[in-house]
């Protein structure tokens, strides 16, 4: 009885021929399935396709352009100033650009001279086409008289990023006019006789848009 159920539990050793049988029958599934995956292969790269591409129209970003007419040189007309005596200037400040824009100013002048004459600023009504002491009478006062010195100083507005006080706002294409008064004033000694000084004005620009 041993010896049967020792041949249940222990296989026969199978012959070199069988052994070689089953090799071929592993090796011959193998390529049987290779095969299958490459024709899966096949059959998957031969469906239909297609694309498409399409090009947008121009994007076209636009400009802050200020620029002021007179561009060089402001003309007081002031030749001969005697204390007391006020000279008047017109200048144009115009948006160039495509963009609204809004603008501030800042000034200072050459040596003492400088130092004592009054300058003030008005923005001249549209209808306004002088500049004068009528003028200046209807107009709006954007900086009060007062001397410029030789260091750059705020006439109006301001040129941090945002809308500030005394900002002026201006459409693209549009312009403002502004009248430059220097008045010398009365108690002008004659420390100040025979000299002179030059005015320069500065402005800085920036967008409305997305910029509150």
């Amino acid at each position: 009885m041993d010896d049967l159920l020792s041949e249940f539990e222990q296989p026969k050793e199978r012959s070199q021929e069988s052994k070689d049988r089953r090799r071929r029958l592993l090796a011959t599934a193998g390529i049987v399935g290779l095969s299958i995956v490459a024709l899966g292969s096949l059959s998957t790269g031969a469906l239909f396709t297609d694309q498409a591409q399409i090009d947008s129209d121009t994007v076209v970003t636009g400009s802050v352009d200020i620029n002021t007419n007179p561009t060089t040189s402001l003309d007081f007309g002031a030749t001969n100033m005697a204390p007391g005596d006020s000279a008047y200037a017109k200048l144009i400040v115009q948006n160039d650009g495509s963009l609204q824009l809004r603008y501030s100013s800042t000034g200072k002048a050459t040596n003492a001279l400088g130092g004592q004459l009054d300058v003030s600023v008005y923005l001249l009504p549209s209808s306004a086409s002088t500049c004068d002491a009528a003028s200046v009478a209807t107009a709006t006062q954007l900086f009060a008289p007062a001397p410029l010195g030789t260091s750059f100083v705020s006439m109006f507005g301001d040129s941090a990023v945002g809308q500030q006080p005394g900002d002026q706002v201006l459409a693209a294409g549009a312009k403002d006019g502004l009248c430059y008064v220097a008045t010398l004033p009365l108690s002008t000694d004659n420390t100040f006789q025979s000299t002179s000084t030059t005015l320069t004005l500065h402005f800085d620009a920036e967008q409305t848009a997305n910029n509150p």
